[in-house]
C-alpha cells in the first residue's frame, strides 16, 4: 500500500498488513498399539490383556470416545468408563481387553473407537488368539458289564500332541451315576511333550442297570476335556458251566456269525461278546427258547481275536471263549 499526503506528496513507501488467525481448539486421538495378539489360551479358560495408555488425546481440545465396538463375541472390553467419556488434551485411557474363546483354532476381531477427533474420528486395533487343545483322550470309556459288589478298572490314554509338557491339575466325575465311579490315578499328572499318560478309572456299581457319568478333566496349561464313561451292573449269578448246562457255540473260530445251540429250555437272555481289555463289542437280547433250539448272533464289524461270548438268564452266567478269525 503507498500512503500520500495532501499534496500528493508520497510520506511512505511499502507497508505490511499482517493478520493473525485464531488458534482453533481441535482433538486428535492416537493408539499406544493397533493390534493386541492374546497367544495360545488353553480350552476351557479365558485370557486378559491390560493395554495402558491405549488411547491418548495428542490435541488441543477434549477428545470424547462416543463408541466402543469390538467384534466378534468372543472378545470383551472389560474396564472401560461407560460410553460417552472425555479424555482431556494430554491425557490417556487404559483398557483391558479379555479373549474368550469357544472353538478350537485361531481366533481374529477388531476393536473399534469412534470419536469426536477431527482428523480420524475412527480408529480400530486388531485382535488375534488361538484356541488350543493341547492333549487329546478317547471321546468315551465303556467297563462292559459288571456285577453289583464288584468292580473293573479301566484306563483312559492321554496323549501330549504339543511341544511343552502338560500337567493335568484335576480329574473328576460329574453325572447321574457319578457315585460308581472314582478316579484311582494321583495328580497332578505331568505329561511330557509328546508322550502319553493314562488316567485310570474303577467302575463299582451299587445298582443294576445301565450306569453313566463323565470323566472331567482340567488342565490351565493344556485345556479342559470330558469323556463318557459307561457300564453295565447285573445281579451277581452264579457261573454255570456250558457243557454241563449243555450250550455249545460254533463255529468256533468264527467269521460272520455264532449259533448258540441250547441243551435245555433257557428263560429269556442277554448275550454279549467281551474283547481281551473287558470292553463289551456286542450285544443282544432273546426270548426263551426250547431244548433243542438254537439262537445265532451276527459278529459284523467285530474284530479278530479272542473273546468270551456270555449268556446271562435268570441268575445263571454261562461263559463260553470264541475265537474271531476274518
Amino acid at each position: 500500500a503507498r500512503v500520500t499526503n495532501g499534496c500528493g506528496g508520497v510520506v511512505s513507501a511499502i507497508a505490511k498488513v499482517v493478520v493473525n488467525d485464531p488458534v482453533v481448539p481441535r482433538p486428535a486421538i492416537e493408539l499406544s498399539q493397533t493390534s493386541v495378539e492374546f497367544g495360545e489360551i488353553p480350552q476351557g479358560y479365558n485370557k486378559t490383556v491390560n493395554v495402558s495408555a491405549m488411547i491418548k488425546n495428542t490435541g488441543n481440545a477434549p477428545l470424547t470416545i462416543t463408541a466402543l465396538n469390538i467384534a466378534p463375541s468372543e472378545f470383551s472390553v472389560s474396564n472401560a468408563p461407560a460410553v460417552p467419556f472425555e479424555i482431556a488434551p494430554g491425557g490417556d485411557q487404559s483398557l483391558t481387553l479379555v479373549a474368550t474363546p469357544t472353538r478350537i483354532g485361531a481366533l481374529n476381531g477388531t476393536l473399534t473407537i469412534s470419536s469426536n477427533a477431527t482428523q480420524t474420528p475412527q480408529v480400530t486395533v486388531a485382535l488375534s488368539a488361538a484356541y488350543v487343545q493341547r492333549y487329546t483322550a478317547a471321546a468315551s470309556q465303556d467297563f462292559g458289564v459288571t456285577e453289583t459288589g464288584k468292580s473293573v478298572e479301566k484306563c483312559i490314554t492321554l496323549t501330549n500332541s504339543s511341544a511343552q509338557a502338560v500337567t493335568i491339575d484335576q480329574a473328576s466325575v460329574l453325572g447321574a451315576n457319578a457315585s460308581d465311579f472314582s478316579v484311582v490315578t494321583t495328580l497332578p499328572l505331568t505329561i511330557a511333550a509328546g508322550a502319553t499318560a493314562d488316567v485310570c478309572v474303577k467302575f463299582a456299581p451299587a445298582t443294576v442297570g445301565n450306569r453313566s457319568a463323565q470323566l472331567a478333566l482340567r488342565s490351565a496349561n493344556g485345556g479342559n476335556t470330558t469323556v463318557n464313561l459307561s457300564g453295565t451292573a447285573e445281579t451277581p449269578g452264579g457261573v454255570v458251566d456250558a457243557a454241563e448246562y449243555g450250550l455249545t457255540v460254533g463255529p468256533n473260530p468264527a467269521r460272520e456269525s455264532v449259533e448258540i445251540r441250547f441243551g435245555r429250555s433257557t428263560a429269556s437272555m442277554q448275550i454279549s461278546l467281551v474283547d481281551a481289555s473287558g470292553s463289551t463289542v456286542g450285544t443282544m437280547s432273546h426270548d426263551a427258547v426250547d431244548a433243542g433250539a438254537s439262537v445265532r448272533m451276527m459278529l459284523g464289524n467285530v474284530a479278530s481275536g479272542s473273546y468270551m461270548l456270555t449268556v446271562r438268564t435268570g441268575t445263571d452266567v454261562i461263559v463260553v471263549p470264541v475265537s474271531i478269525v476274518k
